[in-house]
């Protein structure tokens, strides 16, 4: 097999070409594996090279075929170029479909709505966040194939000229526009419209191509990491985190922000040496501190 992967592209390869067939007979991968078997020869060619997957295509001779001579040769070469090129092709649409394929697990994974659009702002492909707010149907509807409808007139009418605007907005130099929309129950969310492209001749040529991505949303500053990000920074417990999390809700604007700056000072004042701490006591890393921590910001509450 190395040999063969060694050969030139496309170039038919018989066992005779690598070694003498008296040879091979004596060989023990003949004795085991190729005559019982009653195989006398193949002829093989590289389809394509590459450090970690080459591609060879072998045909075996068996005692009725004979061994591969010219005319084995010449039918070989003109069946090979037809096979590389399906085989380059298989391997290209693989490699879309699995970019493809990562690509949605990625927007997937996303809480925002997202979903790609044409010009009469019919859906390409949405996320789950998006399919999951256009199936809900309080403020946006839509399925993919069709249009994203608003179920106010007025920001239905703005959402279709911005679809239809798309791409005059990137000529002109725009970054998209965002739409303010309010759902039944008064949750406030803002469609915001990017073009992607501003190709007229592409847009011909590619029909039902994406022109703009929609990104929909709560109007709402939302941060899940900080939690978490506290949690490591002053090595809390779960228990203590629940705790300092119910002290920052019940304590909204500036003094609830004040948590986390209590939570520092206090680590930091911890953190200095002390001619009564314990030397043996590895320093933030205590009950007490933590005690402390939690202590802290209870008298900010």
């Amino acid at each position: 097999m190395a040999g063969h992967c060694a050969a030139e592209i496309e170039a038919p390869l018989a066992v005779g070409d690598l070694m003498p067939h008296h040879a091979f007979r004596e060989t023990q991968f003949f004795r085991e594996w190729v005559r019982p078997q009653g195989i006398v020869d193949l002829v093989a060619a590289v389809l394509d090279r590459s450090a970690s997957q080459p591609v060879v295509l072998s045909i075996f001779r068996h005692a009725c075929d004979g061994a591969v001579d010219d005319e084995t040769r010449r039918r070989m070469s003109l069946v090979v170029p037809h096979i590389r090129r399906a085989v380059l092709v298989s391997r290209l649409i693989d490699r879309k479909t699995s970019a493809a394929a990562t690509f949605t697990e990625t927007l997937d994974g996303l809480r925002t709505g997202i979903c790609l659009v044409d010009a009469e702002g019919r859906i390409i492909h949405a996320n789950n966040a998006c399919r999951a707010i256009l199936g809900a149907g309080d403020f946006l509807s839509g399925v993919a194939g069709e249009r994203i409808a608003a179920r106010d007139g007025k920001t239905d009418k703005i959402l279709r000229e911005l679809f239809a605007a798309t791409e005059a907005r990137l000529a002109s130099g725009g970054q998209g526009a965002a739409l303010p929309v309010t759902a039944p129950d008064g949750t406030r969310y803002v469609v915001h419209v990017l073009p992607l492209m501003s190709d007229a001749p592409r847009r011909a040529t590619a029909a039902g191509a994406a022109t703009a991505a929609v990104f929909i949303r709560k109007a709402a500053i939302d941060s899940p990491a900080a939690p978490e990000v506290i949690a490591r920074s002053y090595n809390l417990t779960p228990t203590e985190l629940r705790v300092l999390l119910a002290i920052g809700r019940s304590r909204r604007g500036s003094r609830g922000c004040g948590v986390a700056r209590c939570c520092r000072n206090h680590r930091e004042e911890a953190s200095r040496p002390s001619v009564r701490e314990d030397p043996r006591q590895p320093p933030g890393g205590s009950g007490q501190d933590r005690r402390g921590i939690l202590d802290a910001a209870r008298r900010l509450a």
